[in-house]
Parts: C-alpha cells; sequence; structure tokens
C-alpha cells in the first residue's frame, strides 16, 4: 500500500521540489562558507538552532556545521540561504531597515524578507555583495571582523570592505533533505535509486504508516533523497499527530528487512553468517530527550531479546545497546560524535557471535569485502566480539528510529527544529 501525503508535500521523481521544507527548485543548489573578506571569519549560525537567532561572525572553519549554508536559488537572480541541519533561513526583518540584524526564522520560498541577490565585486574571485530584495540595503559585517560581531543592513556600497562576502564552497553536512559529506554528489532522484534491492524493505513513517511497496516510491517528508542527490533522509518530527507501531511508543522512519523478493518480513536465526553495512550520518537529535537509534538487529521478543544489538546515540555518547541492558552492558564507541559525521558501520553475525566495525575514514566496506578490516573492530576487552548469544526471529534495521514522542518533548512537541534525523548513503544484507 502506497501512503498518500497531502499535494504541497509531494516531490515527484522528475522534480526536486521539496514544499514541506519550503524550499525552491534544490537542482542548483550549493552549500557554502561564507567568510567576510580577508578577515578570517565567516557568517555563523550559533550552535542553536532556533527561530530568532542572529547570525554573526565566527572564526573561519569550513568543517563547522554552522557555518554551511545551503544557497537556495529562488529565481530572478534571488537567492535564500539555509543554515546546514535546520529548516531556518537567513531573514532580513520585515520590509528590511538600516541596522536591521539579520536572524534566523523558519524558510518560506514566498517571503521576500529571505530573498537576497549578488553582485560580484571583483573579477575572477567568488566575492560579492550580498543585497536583500527589494530595499537599497546589503548585508554588512560591521568595521573590523571580531567574534561575535552581528550582520546587520546597511547602505548597499560596492566599496565597503565590510560587504565584500568570499563564498567558499564546501561538502554538504548536515540538514533535513540536505547532505552531510556522504559523498562527492549523486544523480539520484528518489529512494530507491540509493537502494540495492528497493523490494528488500519495506518502511514505518512517523504516522505509523507502513509501506511494502518502495521501488519508484516518490520522495516525501519522512523519506526523500538529500540535496547533494547521494543520500537517503530518514526524517521523523516531534508532532501531535506521530503514530506508532504496536510494540513502541516512540517515533521512526525506519525500514525493515524483508526478504530478497520482497514477498514477506524476513526472519533469521543467528546461525550461519549474517551481515548488514550502513553508511550514514545521524543529523539531528529531539530536543527534551535526545536519543535516537541508526542500524538494529531485532530477535524473538517472546524470549527476551528484541532489540538484540543496536547503534544508539545520547546527546554525542555513540554506542551498542543490547535491549537496553537486558542482554548485556552497553558498550561505548566514542563520547563525542559529532552531529553530521558520515560513518560507516557494519553489524555481523557469526553463528551467534556478534561482531561490529566502525569506521569515519570512508575505508571500512572496502577492508571488510578485502578480508582486513580488523582494524576497525570494536572490541570488547581481549574478546573481537561484543556479544555471543544464540536466538530466532531475527531481520535488520536501517534509519531512524528516534527515542522520543510529544509525552517526553511536551512543551517542544510541534517545534519545527524538534525532530530526529538520519542521512543514510549506502548499505546492504548478506545471509550465508
Amino acid at each position: 500500500m502506497k501512503i498518500t501525503f497531502p499535494s504541497a508535500m509531494k516531490v515527484t521523481k522528475y522534480l526536486s521540489l521539496f514544499a514541506f521544507t519550503g524550499m525552491a527548485s534544490l537542482a542548483g543548489a550549493a552549500t557554502f562558507v561564507i567568510e567576510k573578506y580577508g578577515t578570517g571569519y565567516s557568517i555563523d549560525g550559533n550552535g542553536g538552532a532556533i527561530e530568532g537567532q542572529q547570525i554573526y561572525l565566527w572564526p573561519t572553519n569550513t568543517g563547522n556545521v554552522n557555518q554551511k549554508w545551503v544557497q537556495i536559488d529562488q529565481g530572478n537572480g534571488y537567492y535564500s540561504y539555509k543554515k546546514e541541519g535546520t529548516n531556518l533561513c537567513w531573514d532580513g526583518g520585515n520590509g528590511g531597515a538600516k541596522r536591521q540584524a539579520i536572524t534566523l526564522q523558519t524558510c518560506d520560498n514566498n517571503d521576500y524578507n529571505q530573498h537576497f541577490s549578488k553582485v560580484k565585486i571583483y573579477a575572477g574571485t567568488e566575492v560579492y555583495r550580498v543585497k536583500k530584495r527589494g530595499v537599497s540595503y546589503s548585508i554588512d559585517g560591521n568595521n573590523g571582523a571580531a567574534k561575535r560581531q552581528m550582520i546587520y543592513l546597511w547602505n548597499s556600497s560596492d566599496s565597503n570592505v565590510n560587504q565584500h562576502w568570499e563564498y567558499k564552497n564546501v561538502a554538504d553536512s548536515g540538514t533535513p533533505g540536505g547532505d552531510t559529506g556522504g559523498g562527492t554528489g549523486g544523480n539520484a532522484e528518489i529512494p530507491s535509486d540509493l537502494m540495492r534491492n528497493c523490494k528488500q524493505w519495506k518502511i514505518t513513517y512517523p504516522t505509523g504508516a507502513e509501506d511494502k511497496t518502495l521501488c519508484d516510491e516518490y520522495n516525501n517528508e519522512y523519506f526523500h533523497v538529500n540535496d547533494n542527490k547521494d543520500g537517503i533522509v530518514f526524517f521523523a518530527p516531534i508532532r501531535n499527530s506521530n503514530g506508532t507501531t504496536p510494540n513502541s511508543s516512540y517515533i521512526r522512519s525506519e525500514l525493515r528487512e524483508r526478504t530478497t523478493d520482497g514477498s514477506s518480513d524476513i526472519y533469521w536465526t543467528t546461525s550461519g553468517t549474517h551481515v548488514i553495512y550502513v553508511k550514514q550520518a545521524i543529523t539531528h537529535l529531539p530536543i527534551v530527550k535526545p536519543h535516537l537509534v541508526a542500524t538494529q538487529i531485532h530477535g524473538d521478543k517472546s524470549a527476551g531479546i528484541d532489540d538484540a544489538m543496536v547503534l544508539r546515540l545520547e546527546n554525542q555518547h555513540l554506542f551498542l545497546s543490547f535491549n537496553g541492558g537486558v542482554l548485556r552492558s552497553d558498550h561505548t564507541i566514542k563520547t563525542n560524535y559529532s552531529l553530521g559525521k558520515v560513518h560507516e558501520v557494519i553489524f555481523e553475525v557469526i553463528n551467534g557471535k556478534h561482531y561490529v566495525y566502525y569506521s569515519e575514514d570512508g575505508k571500512l566496506e572496502a577492508a571488510y569485502k578485502a578480508g582486513n578490516a580488523s582494524a576497525y573492530l570494536v572490541k570488547d576487552g581481549s574478546n573481537n566480539y561484543v556479544m555471543n548469544k544464540s536466538y530466532d526471529q531475527a531481520y535488520f534495521k536501517v534509519g531512524n528510529y528516534t527515542q522520543s514522542n510529544p509525552d517526553k518533548e511536551g512543551s517542544q512537541t510541534g517545534n519545527a527544529n524538534n525532530y530526529g534525523e538520519v542521512v543514510v548513503y549506502d548499505f546492504w544484507v548478506e545471509h550465508k
């Protein structure tokens, strides 16, 4: 059964129109760090992501997600600028006025306060003056450059060096519907373009609805291709309209493994060899309870197995959990995971022994296939495996299982910035 969304949320296979995030055509979208020319300070969106947050100058760091801005073509020479990891755009205020601070507001294609044009300052460079639509004011970095210097509107002048901005094209890193530096770009139009076998999976949406027909499934709010066309975005907002599955109260946008021909759900035992590989990035966490699970092995619930082994992030703590500590204690992978960091993970079960491989250097899959991935093993003391347990009724899951809901989030429920998100670049399973 196909899940049906309101027409404003649909995205056809042939258009990159993300109406549900307020974004115009992203066919020519690019991501930039925008530096006040010659100063070493760039426009920064702060570590938070809330409406009304002022943008300011901070020492340039092209790896800092807070300095990455998705330039969205609004047509007629105008652009909007969306902060990576959010649905918040530059906004020049109500009409725009001298000394008006530039703040972050929910992206809205039809809001001219979020439209800016670019005037090249020096031929042969990527240095521009950036003018707000409909007024004679441009964004200005004030005299000099210093930490926390606010960005505001001032009289447009090509000769004013405070209005000279150098655009540095960078790899994207984490936006709702965006990129997380997973690759150099791609040409995917819909999620199944990035699935090795679209018949082998079904999805559960945050509404609680299930879809078993993912081949040629159009992009939707919860399951769509990112801006760079090389990753699948699993988006789970915390809303009062959330639905749940029978055995959980938490919100998910997540794939569940099926047989290779898609005829039924698959269940396997821990005898033999079973492998799942995922290249992904966790890009956003809920506000009140910032917990999320990405990549899972499930087992026989009636035997007390259930979430046999999962990769879980709580704030910056990335760890393995074994049915919430029932099967064994949690096992830390790292304590300082940075949202948007692309990583590879392999879960391998061989006759009951559970092995985990983890890498952030992009070389895990090749090493594993070459038989020399031992450097990436997550070890438990002297053991190469993290758990030795046999069970049946097993299956893999991929995507985003947000560990929160409206009850947990309380007054933050419905906040546009309250969601869990994972971007998956590649994944496969093998049973033998």
